[in-house]
């Protein structure tokens, strides 16, 4: 086999940075979900968590065919490639290169947002079957991780439960407590998602308590993104705008624009779910603007079906449905199955007011099946209340 070149270590802080650039790719947090507003418990493609420690450092790094496959942005070839080349070589060393190399591929299928949700999965456990076999439990955690956050974007919700709940178990027996914490606030996001908020504050404040001591301010502001997103989904209004202005504030020291577009958006969410509709669109737009520039597909769409939402409490239809569908076509090019959740919940609240009952069904009917797919109680309910007030006799 060709041989890899040398690889070259990132500092944590350059770590977080790529993660943030590679998706952020929020993630509203699932990556980790983006629940009405968050779209639904929809995962974030890669967190800004996602740990790149152990996996390759940039496709320049490797003159393979696997990388010049992913340089040509093929992900299938690349990991046949890659696959092929596992299967061939018994070397445990070169074996764990081929392993990071193989997160990296699922990494940018991700980053891509091109519909790879396929081999993200596929490259997430080539790598984490290598990584067991090394007996490496903080490579097999954070790979684990990312493999949850791929399911949990396509709404394979108990595997992505699996996946969290192994990936935190190897955490707490290695006694790794950045790692712990790492995972503790990404697994967080993931209960908010299913709406399980008892569970996400416990984990999110362990990582807190964690972050706070080693005075890492990235950590402190995601944890404190994840509690506000908690104290939002459940009407905690108060401590959602404590808890996101702060994060809002470090991410800005930071110089972390996408995340900190995210956190506008739960931001924005709070705002319109307390009631006050017309100051959460400055806060999309704010964080429409980041990933309109950056060319990412999904967010942009998340985006434009928060404005979509707001648009349409206010009576502005026609834009509601130019937003909507925007969305919803977005969301047609890349992984975010579930996320269309809401751009068709607004189609089908703008059908109603408009008098086509008809429509409306169609359009709440697909949000509720999308909603039960994450499994969010408040979100399914929201989507079962949309579809009796379709089917209810009109007056």
């Amino acid at each position: 086999p060709t041989a890899a070149a040398p690889r070259r270590r990132r500092s944590p802080r350059a770590v977080r940075r790529l993660a943030a650039a590679l998706c952020l790719a929020a993630c509203g947090g699932f990556v980790f979900g983006i629940v009405r507003g968050r779209l639904e418990g929809e995962a974030d493609p890669l967190p800004p968590s996602a740990d790149l420690s152990g996996a390759a450092t940039g496709h320049n790094a490797f003159t393979a065919p696997d990388a010049r496959a992913m340089q040509a942005g093929d992900y299938d070839r690349a990991l046949d490639l890659l696959h092929a080349e596992l299967a061939a070589e018994r070397d445990p060393a070169r074996r764990r290169e081929l392993a990071d190399r193989a997160q990296e591929i699922g990494l940018s299928a991700h980053m891509r947002d091109k519909g790879e949700g396929r081999v993200a999965l596929l490259a997430f456990e080539d790598a984490l079957a290598v990584y067991r076999e090394a007996g490496d439990g903080p490579s097999a955690a954070r790979v684990l991780a990312n493999l949850a956050d791929a399911l949990a974007i396509r709404g394979e919700r108990p595997r992505a439960a699996a996946a969290w709940a192994e990936a935190l178990e190897i955490a707490a027996r290695e006694k790794d407590a950045p790692l712990e914490a790492m995972l503790l606030q990404r697994a967080g996001d993931f209960s908010c998602a299913v709406g399980d908020y008892d569970a996400a504050r416990k984990r999110l404040n362990r990582a807190l308590a964690v972050h706070r001591a080693q005075r890492d301010a990235a950590g402190v502001a995601h944890d404190l993104r994840y509690l506000g997103l908690a104290a939002a989904d459940t009407g905690d209004y108060p401590a959602a705008f404590r808890h996101l202005s702060e994060s809002a504030r470090l991410l800005h020291t930071l110089g972390d624009k996408e995340t900190r577009a995210a956190v506008l958006g739960i931001w924005g969410d709070a705002r319109l779910r307390s009631g006050n509709v017309r100051g959460a669109i400055p806060l999309y737009e704010e964080g429409l603007a980041v990933w309109r520039a950056r060319g990412q597909a999904y967010w942009t769409a998340v985006f434009l079906a928060r404005r979509a939402d707001a648009a349409a409490r206010l009576g502005r239809r026609v834009e509601a449905k130019a937003m909507a569908r925007e969305s919803l076509r977005l969301l047609d090019t890349s992984n975010g199955a579930v996320a269309r959740a809401l751009p068709l919940h607004v189609l089908g609240d703008v059908a109603r007011a408009e008098g086509d009952r008809a429509l409306a069904r169609r359009c709440h009917a697909e949000a509720l099946a999308l909603r039960r797919r994450m499994g969010n109680p408040r979100f399914v309910a929201e989507a079962e209340n949309a579809l009796r007030l379709d089917e209810a006799r009109q007056p």
